[in-house]
C-alpha cells in the first residue's frame, strides 16, 4: 500500500471497478446529466443558487435525462468528466480540473 502511494499518491484511493456488466448509462446520458449539473438553474426557472445530488437527480429524472439514478452514481459521473464542483453546484460554465 506504501509502494502505491509513493507510485500514484492519493490517486490509489480511488476505487478500481472491474470490467463488470455493460454500462448502466449511455454516453449521451452521461453528457446530458453534466449538461444540466453546468446548467444555470435561473435559466431552467429553477428557485434555488445550488445543486445538491438530490436536487439534480430528481431534476435528472423529471426532465427524463434517466429513468432513474442514485445519487452515488450521479457523484461518480459527474466525477469522470473532472467537472469541478463549483461548476455545478453555483452554475458556472464547466471548466475541467486540466484547464485551470
Amino acid at each position: 500500500m506504501i509502494h502505491a502511494f509513493y507510485l500514484h499518491g492519493f490517486a490509489m484511493r480511488k476505487p478500481h471497478w472491474g470490467p463488470g456488466p455493460k454500462a448502466k448509462f449511455t454516453e449521451a446520458q452521461r453528457e446530458g446529466l453534466v449538461a444540466l449539473a453546468t446548467s444555470r438553474r435561473k435559466d431552467l426557472g429553477l428557485p434555488y443558487t445550488q445543486w445538491s445530488l438530490s436536487r439534480l437527480r430528481e431534476k435528472a429524472v423529471k426532465r427524463e435525462v434517466v429513468p432513474s439514478i442514485s445519487e452515488e452514481w450521479l457523484r461518480v459521473i459527474l466525477h469522470e468528466p473532472e467537472v469541478s464542483h463549483q461548476s455545478y453546484a453555483r452554475g458556472r460554465r464547466a471548466r475541467t480540473r486540466s484547464a485551470r
